[in-house]
């Protein structure tokens, strides 16, 4: 944890979570720490897993912000002495080494998301540097859930160098563990969201939602097996015992006591016929009897009461409700706008950002600045002075929904804003779209209204005579040789036409 206590940590009133340096080489007290602190969380988060997988709402709801934060870009920066970001720096060994922050499972983007589904499910994670069995250049960093740490082969009474193991796939009936090891030196430390109880402990989104998400799945088995339910959703057809007489062959024969209806089972089985073969056309008939006339009308399908599914479907909605509040995610953008504008829309969209993602984002900004940035740097060399004014920072902007873009590429650039490159990207246009060569010299024509410019590189430009149409341009007026008095109106001056906006009469006296 030296890392951490040698400078005030940078946005520290935004830090959500803590990030702690393990030492499982040669201390046995970290040993100790990872075995109790993994063991809690594993217990901990068991059923919010559960919920995670089993209930779509919830998947979804951390899923889709989690896809929303892996927009992210990372970057270097550096701090000013007033603790805000001075500069992006581009290059040097500082800049390389965030560069290199990434997953083998889903490069930079699925960092990012495995990060922030922790948060919300465990509240737990260990990050690692990803290497491959005895080779020296490492494959990027992850985050493990301690549900993936195996650490029982540590002594309890002795640091041990051995092998951390890394569950990848638990054992079931039909294949065994897989594992990968991990070098004591390459698992850096834990990041977890502090209990407000036991600082040790985690704090998870999921996991004070038992209750809701609980009631959330025992609601939507009942829903289901109601769905389920030929009584409740197909009713009953109901047959007077009068239309036994429509037979189909022979007569009523009693088995075991019981009397066989041919009519039932005629029409048992044309609608067993008639649902198995549901795309033929011939499912579309309707079953045929024949009986007293009397007999008919009394034929009837009784439909069950269906209110209680109106009921269950609104304590549903409810319980959804709670659950995207529970999880900081607004219930607009998991469960849709409705009929809502769309700056209604762009402003939840928005909202969901600021309250949800980017606290998240901070967070694992500053982990990884303690675990892997300033780890980096120290083992460069680089002085701890300099180490505490440089810091990873993330770049939201490309998760940002723009209403028109175009029209913003097209202002911008007339402003000299953005490129004329990024001008055609936004538009939808390539490279190879670009006017170039006599082209671009034509429309500048056009926009000077040079007729010159305008038919350059052009077959007809050669065959017109620049000379004459030079003449017609500089003349005007009347001929030089012309006996007529010079006009007496000029440039700049009244014409004196009655379709002048002049007028005599004093404004306060003109018309309105």
């Amino acid at each position: 944890m030296a890392l951490r206590s040698k400078s005030k940590p940078r946005s520290s009133e935004s830090e959500l979570t803590a990030a702690h340096e393990l030492d499982f080489a040669n201390s046995k007290e970290d040993q100790a720490y990872a075995r109790a602190t993994t063991a809690n969380s594993r217990r901990a988060s068991k059923r919010a897993w559960d919920w995670y997988k089993q209930l779509g709402e919830v998947h979804y709801a951390i899923s889709r912000s989690a896809r929303i934060a892996g927009y992210a870009k990372l970057m270097c920066v550096r701090y000013g002495d007033d603790g805000l970001i001075e500069d992006v720096v581009d290059d040097g060994p500082a800049a390389e080494h965030v560069s290199n922050i990434y997953s083998p499972f889903g490069g930079t983007r699925g960092l990012i998301e495995r990060f922030y589904t922790l948060m919300k499910i465990p509240g737990d994670s260990y990050l690692t540097e990803v290497r491959d069995e005895g080779d020296p250049v490492s494959d990027g960093y992850h985050f493990l859930s301690p549900d993936e740490l195996d650490l029982r082969s540590f002594s309890r009474w002795r640091p041990q160098r051995g092998k951390i193991r890394w569950i990848t796939a638990p054992a079931t009936s039909d294949m065994n563990v897989f594992l990968r090891e991990i070098d004591p030196d390459d698992l850096l430390g834990r990041v977890w969201v502090p209990d407000k109880q036991w600082v040790d402990l985690t704090d998870s989104a999921l996991q004070s939602l038992d209750t809701e998400c609980e009631a959330l799945f025992l609601l939507t088995k009942t829903i289901k097996a109601k769905l389920m339910s030929r009584f409740a959703t197909a009713g009953i057809f109901f047959i007077p015992d009068g239309m036994s007489t429509a037979r189909i062959s022979g007569h009523q024969e009693q088995v075991a006591g019981q009397t066989i209806d041919n009519t039932m089972n005629f029409i048992i089985a044309t609608m067993q016929r008639n649902l198995r073969n549901w795309e033929d056309a011939s499912a579309w008939q309707p079953i045929l009897l024949k009986g007293p006339p009397d007999q008919g009308e009394k034929l009837r399908h009784i439909v069950m009461d269906r209110e209680v599914f109106e009921t269950d479907m609104h304590l549903r909605g409810e319980l959804i409700g709670r659950i995207m509040q529970g999880l900081d995610s607004n219930a607009d953008t998991t469960q849709g706008v409705g009929d809502k504008s769309h700056f209604a829309a762009w402003a939840a969209s928005d909202e969901e950002r600021r309250v949800a993602v980017q606290p998240d984002l901070e967070s694992m900004c500053f982990s990884l600045t303690r675990l892997v940035l300033h780890r980096k740097m120290l083992a460069d060399g680089t002085s701890e002075e300099e180490i505490a004014r440089h810091g990873i920072w993330y770049d939201l902007s490309e998760s940002a929904v723009r209403g028109n873009q175009q029209e913003d590429a097209r202002q911008g650039n007339d402003r000299g804003l953005v490129s004329n490159k990024a001008t055609r990207r936004a538009i939808g246009f390539t490279e190879p779209d670009a006017m170039v060569g006599d082209e671009f010299v034509r429309w500048t024509g056009r926009q000077v209204k040079n007729p010159y410019l305008m038919t350059y590189g052009l077959p007809e430009h050669k065959k017109i005579d620049w000379e004459m149409v030079k003449e017609v341009q500089s003349g005007g007026g009347p001929a030089a040789d012309s006996p007529a008095d010079d006009p007496e109106a000029g440039p700049g001056t009244d014409s004196g036409s009655p379709d002048s906006g002049e007028s005599d009469t004093p404004r306060a006296n003109r018309p309105v």
